[in-house]
């Protein structure tokens, strides 16, 4: 059985504006400069790479360059040029279409996602233990007392470290 994709009108309708033709003077885009094809013939053998013709590449960017997912309710895509370099910016939104396989991989996913933040809570636990341990010291070695006639023995304890 052989699946049948419905291509976007708009995408049809862009291939059109293609020059079929191979005149490197002609001021019009030719389906040669697109980025979908150059980077299709950046991944093909030397040999191949130059025997497509105009109307090939077309039809090869007619069946790979469109996905089915393509058409979004909310769809902006803009580019802005940021001193000498250009940005784009894209932002796509819509309903999810997940399948079984995604579903049943939420778990794990959870169970990553778990790990990892027991790890990260370890560390900020860690981190924190030590730095307040430091300024605790550098307070002792300042001699600061916020507290009169009060003290954990920290101080004293580290100090017995070097008496040796």
């Amino acid at each position: 059985m052989q699946e049948t994709i419905v291509q976007p009108e708009s995408f049809v309708q862009g291939l059109s504006d293609y020059v079929i033709k191979e005149d490197a003077v002609n001021t019009q885009k030719t389906i040669h400069q697109d980025a979908f094809i150059r980077g299709l013939k950046a991944r093909l053998p030397a040999e191949t790479r130059d025997t497509f013709t105009a109307e090939q590449l077309a039809s090869l960017k007619l069946a790979f360059g469109t996905r089915p997912w393509s058409k979004h309710p909310v769809d902006v895509r803009t580019t802005f040029k940021f001193f000498r370099s250009r940005y784009y910016f894209v932002m796509v939104a819509g309903k999810g279409h997940a399948d079984d396989q995604k579903r049943t991989s939420e778990l794990s996913l959870f169970a990553k996602a778990f790990v990892k933040g027991s790890l990260m809570l370890i560390w900020f636990t860690v981190a924190s233990i030590l730095l307040t341990f430091s300024l605790y010291i550098l307070k002792s070695a300042l001699n600061i007392d916020f507290f009169p006639d009060f003290s954990f023995g920290v101080w004293d304890w580290f100090q017995s470290l070097f008496d040796r």
